[in-house]
Parts: structure tokens; sequence; C-alpha cells
């Protein structure tokens, strides 16, 4: 994969990266993938995490990536759609910001799972931002903004 920014675009089937117009390589998971098979009524839990993060490492070993300092990761529109509180137009969300609202959001998902009150994403958000928070930390993506 390039070092040269990249953009990332979620389909329905699979997640796309971008560099200009021209896909570079493609991820053989979504967030409606990983929506679908791994919390499709609920919250996830702690199984259900640790499986769909097993999806995004093995999608990210079989398009044959490594880690490499890639800097900063574009988001389309498609990504901005289902996480809309973490990339606002112009922001800039570093890898340590993206491991805390990961962070944040599996607490307050056992919370309200347990019928405790806070603000949790779910479905297809919830898995967007488990993507995202895997690919940044695997791939090497040092923060991630909206594409101009």
């Amino acid at each position: 994969m390039t070092t040269l920014p990249l953009a990332m675009h979620f389909e329905a089937d699979r997640t796309v990266f971008f560099d200009d117009a021209r896909e570079v390589v493609s991820l053989a998971v979504s967030p409606r993938i990983l929506a679908a098979r791994h919390w499709p009524r609920s919250l996830p839990g702690p199984l259900q995490l640790e499986r769909a993060i097993d999806d995004v490492e093995s999608a990210i070993e079989q398009a044959g990536l490594a880690h490499a300092d890639r800097g900063v990761l574009l988001a389309t529109d498609s990504v901005q759609h289902l996480l809309p509180d973490l990339l606002e137009h112009g922001t800039l969300c570093s890898r340590d910001d993206m491991e805390d609202a990961f962070t944040r959001w599996v607490g307050l998902s056992y919370i309200v799972g347990r019928g405790g009150a806070g603000l949790a994403l779910y479905g297809q958000s919830a898995a967007a931002l488990l993507l995202l928070r895997e690919v940044m930390h695997h791939l090497g993506f040092s923060a991630i903004r909206m594409q101009a």
C-alpha cells in the first residue's frame, strides 16, 4: 500500500482505500457485515467484540497489508455518516483520540447493556468505530480527518 494519504470508504460488503480516485486495496469486511455477524440485535459483549476484531485483523492479513508509518487517513462521507460526532469537518482525530473513543464506547456499551444510562453506539456505527480503530492501529495511521 502506498504511503500517500489514502481515503477510506465503507461499502456494503467491503472497506475500500483510495489514492485520489484510484482504488488501491480493499478489505473483505464492512460495518454492515460486522454488525450483522456479531451484534445483529443488541450491543456486543466481550466475545462478540473479540470476534469482530479477529474478523478485521484477518481481512487486513488477507489483503496482504503490513504496518507502516502512513500518516493521516482521509475519511469519505460514508465514514463520517456512521461516526458524525467523531469526525466533524475540519477536525483531526489522532490514533490516541480514536483509542479513547473506542475505550469509552466499550465501557458505555456494557453499562447500557446492563440497563444503565449512557450514550452508546449501536449497529453499524459501533462496527465502524471498531473497524476504524483496528485499521488505524494495525496499518499505522497516526490520525484521521474528513476528506476535503
